[in-house]
């Protein structure tokens, strides 16, 4: 099959790329639409790639291309993030807090999520998620990754052992589990940053006294011994 060209997402890459590198990620937006159309009308399940790419109106081999998998359409923005959250909290500035890294590290994909060019794409893939059991299989599994990330971090900067000290897993589990908790809830609500400030204010006030009393003082002492 030839492909037809796709009606591109105009002007949702940034102007500063390469013609090539904003017609291509133009492009994967385009298929995240049109995938994500197509499970909310007729169920994640029941929708072939050979159905996406037809109405796409490109061929299945260039579908995966730019997705291995249809699952990964949902998916897109999550992929890394446990990778990426691990190492923007480790390389986060001496003295910043890790819930206040934490919320630098949120926010901004926050906003990003929610603004006028992303709004449509995030109110369809909650509707896919919600009606798909297999994909809220996948949302756990990702948020595992994410607790075993922050659980890594808080393990070391405490000096605890994870497998055998079951606070850093605890503290980890709470974080995230009340950040999923408020997106899944809130994710399309028009407040979801008001949601998100009330979320990591209180996070701060019952939390932070138990993880940053030990991670700072640990992390300021290891940087101050590193500028020595």
């Amino acid at each position: 099959m030839k492909d037809k060209p796709l009606a591109r997402s105009k002007g949702t890459a940034p102007a500063s790329l390469p013609l090539r590198e904003r017609r291509r990620l133009e492009t994967r937006r385009e298929l995240i639409e049109v995938s994500l159309t197509l499970f909310a009308k007729q169920g994640f399940e029941a929708t072939t790639i050979g159905q996406i790419a037809e109405a796409a109106g490109i061929s299945v081999a260039t579908f995966h291309r730019y997705f291995p998998k249809k699952e990964d359409v949902v998916f897109s923005d999550v992929s890394r993030r446990a990778v990426e959250l691990r190492e923007s909290l480790m390389s986060r500035p001496a003295g910043t807090t890790l819930l206040s890294a934490l919320k630098d590290f949120f926010v901004p994909q926050l906003k990003k999520r929610h603004s006028a060019t992303e709004a449509g794409i995030v109110k369809l893939r909650h509707a896919v998620l919600e009606s798909s059991p297999s994909l809220r299989g996948l949302v756990f599994e990702n948020t595992l990754a994410l607790t075993d990330a922050l659980c890594e971090v808080i393990a070391a900067e405490q000096q605890r052992n994870a497998a055998t000290d079951s606070l850093p897993r605890l503290m980890a589990g709470s974080v995230i589990g009340a950040l999923t908790s408020t997106g899944w809830f809130w994710d399309t609500s028009a407040d979801v940053e008001r949601r998100f400030d009330d979320l990591f204010d209180f996070l701060e006030k019952s939390m932070g006294p138990l993880i940053d009393s030990h991670d700072s003082r640990a992390r300021n002492s290891r940087q101050l011994s590193k500028r020595a």
